[in-house]
């Protein structure tokens, strides 16, 4: 009977192919783990710019609205926002300023404070509707349904005017001066014109709450607060921050992650010619919201923030960037050793103030 051979590795064929096995694995892990960094990276610059697009969306819509439904004249005393954050609230009163803010607001960056104050500047769906009312409690009743404004909200109502100090005066019932909107005609008749040949204004302010003050108001401005970690040091979250008509406090709402840097200014028509031909970035030498709806032609905001995380294997190209038109208007922002490792990016965002007049 013939033996048959049987024949395998070796110990060292073996422990030779077990160390070209490991090299091979760790080469791929390599691989691997560049591709997935990068890959984190990337994703995360993907959406700091979706999260940069959608809330800046936000501040736009705002800034567009400065001015949107505010009464220019026959208003009552009203409380604006406790402890006035910045220095932004109006004399009770008085007309309130559409727009305005506070230079280097921020103790820790230098960066401002920005106040908008509109019917619409609010979160809540009252203050996206409005309408107009005649003679005899007529309403006007718009198509869709979902435009309408739904019972128990509270409005306000002006008087729109021709010219002058008559124009957009606020309609007010002994110390009301808002009423409720219920079944497409308004609570209290006081608040109805009395002739056929007038019409008045109908701007939603909030859906339940009892008004402390006959317009909404936002701030934005930067928070030290809830910052997620993948921020740089000493960058906040932007926050749309909305006055709470039931306790003058603010409702913070998160605009935009790791923001470094707000800077505001102005461009003003100071000759009455209707160009602008100066800019600053204080409103301060305007006296009044007459002066700042004549005046204030466009906002310039400018938003300095990081997109993604840190990233060893990058460096910033400067260590300092300009926020804003010119130091004069905005200011150099240093970078530091610690945030240079973050790719840094300046949102420019420029509005006419066409709802001011």
């Amino acid at each position: 009977m013939m033996m048959r051979r049987e024949e395998g590795f070796s110990l060292v064929e073996l422990l030779i192919t077990m160390v070209i096995f490991v090299f091979a694995i760790a080469a791929a892990s390599s691989v691997f783990t560049g591709l997935l960094t990068q890959f984190k990276q990337q994703s995360k610059i993907v959406e700091t710019n979706i999260e940069g697009a959608v809330g800046l969306e936000f501040l736009v819509y705002d800034l567009q609205s400065a001015g949107y439904g505010l009464p220019w004249a026959n208003l009552p005393a009203y409380a604006e926002a406790t402890g006035d954050p910045g220095g932004l609230n109006d004399a009770s009163g008085s007309a309130p300023k559409g727009i305005n803010s506070a230079n280097s607001w921020d103790i820790v960056n230098g960066s401002d404070r920005l106040t908008i104050k509109a019917a619409n500047v609010c979160n809540n769906t009252a203050c996206k509707k409005w309408t107009n009312v005649r003679m005899n409690n007529v309403v006007r009743v718009w198509t869709p349904a979902f435009e309408r404004l739904e019972n128990n909200n509270r409005v306000i109502v002006i008087d729109p005017g021709v010219s002058g100090a008559t124009m957009k005066t606020l309609i007010q019932s002994g110390a009301a001066f808002f009423t409720l909107y219920n079944n497409d005609t308004l609570s209290d008749p006081d608040f109805v014109p009395t002739s056929q040949n007038d019409a008045y204004l109908v701007y939603g302010i909030d859906d339940n709450t009892n008004l402390l003050r006959p317009f909404n108001r936002a701030d934005y401005f930067i928070s030290y607060a809830n910052v997620p970690a993948r921020c740089a040091p000493g960058t906040g979250v932007l926050l749309k921050a909305v006055l709470n008509q039931g306790n003058g406090n603010f409702n913070n709402t998160p605009i935009l992650d790791c923001v470094a840097d707000m800077q505001v200014s102005f461009r003003l028509d100071t000759d009455g010619d209707g160009i602008p031909d100066t800019s600053t970035n204080a409103l301060a030498g305007l006296a009044n919201a007459s002066d700042i709806r004549s005046q204030v032609k466009e906002v310039r905001v400018y938003i300095l923030a990081h997109e993604g995380q840190m990233d060893t294997n990058y460096t910033h190209p400067v260590g300092t960037i300009q926020v804003g038109e010119t130091v004069g208007l905005g200011q150099n922002f240093v970078l530091g050793a610690n945030r240079m490792n973050y790719r840094w990016k300046i949102y420019t965002i420029f509005v006419k103030t066409e709802n001011l007049q």
